[in-house]
């Protein structure tokens, strides 16, 4: 990855960390893809850190990723996932987020399987969820979808229904369309816990399996905020065309996360009657919303549009929704032995 502009070097920005300063973007900056020879360095450094210096440094390192695609502190995040300290792994999980090197895949399941802190465990769950996704896309080896599947299986029923790995490790399997993920599902949103049911209505979404659009457009009137959000966010994924007046109806909702989410819904379901509202959407006197409005639609357009692919530099399969579940045969998946 090339350095962006204007930023210092590995060496300044090392000379700042041993000085203690404070941690400033500017100089972060420099510690930006480090080649073998600097993450070397870096390490001696790091191995002299306090546990306090580590966890506030990738967090600054974490949100600055947040705020700047082109960063990238892989190298550093994944000597973190070894860590002493709980918070430090923590943030490590979190800052491989974009990651998709398979190689990953064998920490992250040594973490979900024996870590002692369970926020560790629980975000392993979680980012587990990404190649989960992708070994449904069938971009990662066969043997490598049972791993997956088999791991989250088995930490998702050893968890308590209350806990966040049960939470997080359903919402990632549900990337995987079989009926035994369907089932847990199905039996997560009967539970008279919030955030569990309101994982369901997530995985509902990320499973891409229309039989579950009755019930999740039935969340998108529920009483609390982040079940209407996670319900919208679902119905955009089901691509669910019955779900488009109810979301219209959405767009004076009290929250305004809720509000902005109906309207990348509904450039996700890609009918007429949801772009003919979008366009509506656009002459809104909420500026912001408008605005909002108008970048759905060209989102809309983008996905569901005639865009020649050709002349772009991406792949329209990555880019483009994806299509919603169908059953499959999955034999020797449902019944992995855990």
């Amino acid at each position: 990855m090339t350095r962006p502009k204007n930023t210092v070097t590995f060496a300044q920005a090392s000379e700042q960390l041993r000085s203690n300063a404070s941690l400033k973007p500017a100089w972060l900056r420099g510690f930006n893809d480090l080649a073998d020879a600097d993450l070397a360095a870096f390490k001696t450094q790091w191995d002299g850190f306090s546990s306090e210096r580590r966890i506030v440094l990738t967090t600054a390192l974490l949100d600055l990723t947040a705020n700047d695609i082109e960063l990238n502190f892989n190298n550093i995040f994944r000597l973190a996932l070894n860590d002493v300290d709980a918070n430090v792994r923590r943030n490590a999980i979190d800052g491989l987020g974009e990651e998709e090197n398979a190689a990953l895949i064998d920490p992250l399941i040594d973490l979900l399987k024996s870590d002692p802190a369970e926020p560790v465990r629980a975000a392993a769950a979680r980012a587990l969820g990404r190649f989960a996704l992708l070994s449904e896309l069938e971009r990662l080896k066969k043997e490598r979808h049972t791993q997956i599947y088999k791991a989250l299986l088995t930490h998702f029923r050893a968890a308590p229904e209350d806990s966040l790995v049960y939470r997080n490790a359903l919402e990632s399997l549900s990337y995987i369309s079989n009926d035994t993920v369907a089932m847990y599902i199905r039996a997560a949103f009967a539970s008279e816990d919030p955030d569990t049911r309101r994982s369901a209505i997530i995985a509902m979404g990320r499973s891409q399996d229309r039989r579950f659009a009755e019930f999740v457009r039935e969340e998108l009137q529920a009483v609390h905020p982040a079940t209407r959000l996670a319900a919208v966010e679902a119905a955009g994924e089901l691509e669910d065309e019955g779900a488009v007046n109810d979301l219209k109806s959405l767009f004076d909702d009290s929250d305004r996360k809720v509000q902005l989410a109906t309207l990348n819904a509904l450039a996700q379901i890609g009918s007429a009657d949801a772009k003919t509202i979008l366009q509506q959407a656009v002459l809104s006197p909420d500026e912001e919303f408008a605005k909002a409005a108008g970048e759905a639609l060209e989102m809309y357009d983008f996905w569901h549009g005639e865009i020649d692919f050709s002349i772009t530099n991406f792949d329209e399969e990555d880019l483009k929704p994806r299509r919603v579940w169908k059953q499959r045969d999955t034999s020797g998946e449902s019944d992995v032995s855990v």
